[in-house]
């Protein structure tokens, strides 16, 4: 293909090595959104504990998250009220809400941080956030499920590596 003067190339090689990274990417993405859609919020965090990540990153994440949600809703709220007051009639203002969104969504954001510290500090806050965790105990069934699963995944990639030329020379 020409461009800016130059050729680009693809060879079957490098376009195989492109698609198997993007399909890394995607199964990254995927388990990453399964982990965070069926995990809560604290037993990650105690999984972390576990792993011994700093309790600063730990206390940042938690804090962040709770924050999200606030956010998210404050920011909500505002949107309906600009859009029933036709803050969104055409681009212009469309342009200058989302601005007056922004600045109010961070004000808001200061007082909300405020008032979540007091809220801390009245809860006798001495620098760590300490949650209670609830352990289960995985059943037999559940952990013979998951090592059957673990098998047949590693089996797929072995069978992946092994025949990996074969697979190339198809497509």
């Amino acid at each position: 293909v020409p461009l800016f003067g130059g050729y680009l190339t693809i060879s079957l090689e490098s376009f195989l090595n492109g698609l198997a990274l993007i399909l890394i990417a995607l199964a990254s993405v995927s388990c990453l959104y399964f982990l965070t859609i069926t995990t809560t919020m604290t037993d990650l965090l105690m999984v972390l504990q576990n792993i011994h990540c700093p309790k600063l990153i730990i206390e940042l994440m938690m804090l962040i998250y709770r924050f999200i949600f606030i956010l998210m809703e404050l920011a909500s709220s505002i949107s309906i009220a600009q859009r029933c007051r036709l803050g969104n009639k055409d681009f212009k203002t469309s342009c200058f809400s989302v601005g007056r969104l922004m600045a109010v969504l961070l004000v808001r954001a200061f007082q909300k941080s405020s008032a979540l510290y007091d809220a801390m500090e009245s809860r006798c806050y001495n620098g760590s956030i300490n949650v209670l965790h609830e352990t289960v105990k995985g059943t037999k069934k559940e952990l013979v499920f998951i090592v059957l699963f673990d098998l047949m995944l590693m089996a797929i990639a072995v069978l992946l590596f092994v025949f990996k030329d074969t697979i190339g020379m198809l497509l």
